[in-house]
């Protein structure tokens, strides 16, 4: 069976500018002979992918704007069902900046849902040694991402996965994406096995999700880029296809040598011959898991939580679109406290859930890991707001300056006995 991706593709990875530098004006030091295009808007953009409809996407702040976020904004504006955003924010720098967890908050009330931070391979040297996160600063990052629902977008090099997976062991509820697969790419016909399992190590954090492309620049090959297929084979396998997403990179520094053509051939490559995949792992690959992280999609928490406790995996949430606020319980023992306005969650924030309309019933029944139990649970919220305006909120309302008016959960069922019953 083919799946139709027309007017579903999610590209997770687009940069965009306007050829007006007069209303959107280059960052100081960078002409016009700086850009890689003379213009790639959204329009420009489309044209790449004409042939599957409607194409969402994440749209990347580029260089040469430096911290003006304004032509991204505009764009996510005239189409907000249509495009997100990824900005910059700094944690380290030689010049007064707004603090960076401030900064991201204003941003995010514009639709930028995602703030890109450059490793120590891919950044100016600040002396911060391999613990180049060490800093107050991104902890303000990583701890408002969570409590915000936001997304840490990580552009890195291999040598640079050790310091992510100490931050993810710091911080397990920040959602963490890693740009363009680690900078892993084929070369002289194979790929670098440590690098490949220093990222696949990445997997054992629950809320990190990688970025699959560009293939044009992964691949040694002319399309359709089939030298790339061992490792992204070896990447879906560790994270699953729920925490991996397609990417092209159009507007990035490595034109497409036939736009047209090459990006079919992207889609393809996951389409036609990555025969290890099923139909359900190619719509997450295309579409459901940016969905989920950048748009809020109703597979934000749907994917399987292998977490466990006294052997027993925890149950994920399945939401519907309808969804401002979810948490769920349940553990081999017992009733687990659901969290309040008043104290502190012991829940994972895996397991929000993303829409604005503050009300929803959400339903999951997953099976663990034999296969032979089943964990239901039913909740009810109304009344939860949103700090910001933003579609994800945060599973942790003591932080976050929104809290439910009344959270009540209806029933829990593990192996047709009640577990409990809260309100």
């Amino acid at each position: 069976m083919t799946i139709d991706v027309r007017n579903k593709l999610v590209d997770a990875h687009v940069h965009v500018h306007s050829p007006d530098i007069e209303r959107y004006p280059l960052a100081p030091g960078f002409t016009r002979d700086d850009l890689w295009y003379p213009s790639m808007t959204p329009n420009d953009y489309a044209r790449y992918g004409r042939r599957y409809g409607k194409v969402r996407a994440n749209l990347v702040q580029p260089t040469w704007y430096g911290l003006d976020h304004s032509y991204i904004i505009d764009c996510i504006a005239s189409a907000p069902d249509q495009y997100v955003g990824t900005g910059v924010v700094p944690a380290v720098s030689d010049v007064a900046l707004p603090p960076p967890d401030r900064a991201m908050l204003r941003l995010s009330e514009r639709g930028i849902r995602a703030f890109r931070i450059r490793g120590r391979s891919a950044r100016a040297d600040f002396g911060m040694g391999a613990r180049w996160m060490d800093s107050p600063d991104y902890d303000a990052m990583f701890e408002t991402a969570a409590d915000h629902g936001l997304v840490l977008s990580f552009l890195i090099g291999p040598d640079d996965l050790p310091e992510i997976d100490r931050m993810c062991s710091r911080y397990p509820d920040t959602r963490v994406v890693i740009d363009h697969v680690a900078g892993i790419r084929v070369r002289g016909g194979r790929v670098n096995a440590e690098h490949i399992e220093a990222l696949c190590r990445l997997a054992r954090h629950r809320e990190v999700t990688v970025k699959l492309g560009p293939f044009h620049v992964l691949s040694e090959q002319d399309p359709p880029y089939l030298d790339v297929l061992l490792m992204l084979r070896w990447v879906i396998d560790a994270f699953g296809p729920e925490r991996c997403m397609w990417e092209t990179d159009v507007g990035g520094p490595v034109p497409m040598s036939e736009p047209e053509g090459v990006y079919a051939a992207t889609v393809g490559l996951v389409l036609e011959h990555a025969d290890f995949l099923s139909d359900g792992d190619k719509k997450h690959i295309l579409y459901k898991t940016a969905e989920s992280v950048f748009f809020g999609g109703e597979d934000y928490v749907s994917r399987a939580i292998r977490t466990t406790t006294s052997g027993l995996s925890f149950a994920a949430l399945f939401t519907s679109a309808d969804t401002s606020y979810a948490s769920i319980a349940a553990s081999s023992y017992g009733v687990r406290t659901l969290p309040s306005a008043a104290g502190s969650s012991t829940l994972p924030s895996s397991q929000k859930s993303s829409a604005s309309r503050g009300r929803m019933t959400g339903i999951l029944s997953w099976m663990d890991r034999s296969r032979s139990l089943a964990e239901v649970v039913m909740m009810v919220h109304e009344g939860m707001t949103s700090p910001c305006g933003s579609r994800h909120v945060s599973q942790r309302p003591a932080k976050a300056k929104g809290s439910p008016e009344r959270m009540t959960i209806l029933m829990g069922i593990r192996c047709c006995r009640p577990i409990f019953c809260h309100s």
